[in-house]
């Protein structure tokens, strides 16, 4: 187990697809992920089968950790994103009667509807 310099140039290529990586995700750009994560997969496993240095081991999986977290939280605003624009709460109108009951005369989904 060792800083080899095969380990620094795989570490140096995975720190800089981790920055590409992140810069798309906070820009919107979401195009080159797949081939990101592909890449990030290959690098990955070359450095497992290096046997890097604990330290650099470390450094490598909180990178990545952090890489997670915001895949995970662009996905969250997505999926927040689909759910509000596609959302079936319902939107209830009612009149109230003489006796003040309540009579139920409409209720819709708050779902977008295209029209041409």
């Amino acid at each position: 187990m060792s800083l080899t310099p095969k380990n620094q140039d795989i570490a140096v290529q995975l720190r800089d697809l981790l920055a590409k990586e992140r810069a798309d995700v906070l820009a919107g750009d979401f195009v080159q992920l797949e081939e990101i994560a592909q890449r990030k997969i290959e690098l990955v496993e070359t450095l497992a089968q290096n046997r890097p240095d604990p330290a650099l081991a470390d450094d490598m999986r909180h990178a990545l950790a952090q890489s997670a977290a915001l895949l995970k939280a662009a996905r969250d605003g997505f999926r927040i994103g689909i759910e509000t624009v596609t959302g079936t709460t319902a939107v209830t109108t009612a009149l109230y009667r003489a006796d003040g009951s309540r009579r139920i005369v409409q209720a819709a989904t708050r779902q977008m509807e295209h029209k041409a």
